[in-house]
């Protein structure tokens, strides 16, 4: 919902899906199953309010871990790709829930 700016890998949660099986969904549909990850767990929950869109969405981030293989993009139509990036170095600009939760987490590396 936000074009032109970087993002993570992430969507709605379907109806009955817990936080955990609703991102390592997200990841497969836009990374790719070549892309393996473990250890989902909870980071931390951001509110973000599009006033212009009158919108308020709660993000809650997992964190994990790739084991191995490489994300894809899988929705072209969506996003420009994926690639790893040091919090430091972060494509600009950033969708807003990502400079909420870089504030909030005092994840800046200066």
């Amino acid at each position: 919902h936000a074009p032109g700016v970087y993002a993570t890998p992430g969507g709605h949660q379907e109806f009955g899906e817990t936080w955990a099986q609703c991102a390592y969904r997200e990841i497969l549909e836009e990374c790719g199953n070549d892309l393996v990850i473990n250890g989902m767990k909870f980071f931390h929950a951001v509110d973000a309010y599009y006033k212009e869109e009158e919108k308020h969405y709660t993000t809650i981030f997992m964190e994990c871990r790739a084991r191995y293989g490489q994300a894809k993009n899988m929705e072209p139509d969506k996003s420009e790709g994926w690639n790893w990036y040091s919090v430091a170095n972060l494509p600009q600009p950033l969708m807003l829930s990502i400079e909420l939760l870089i504030r909030e987490k005092s994840l800046w590396i200066n």
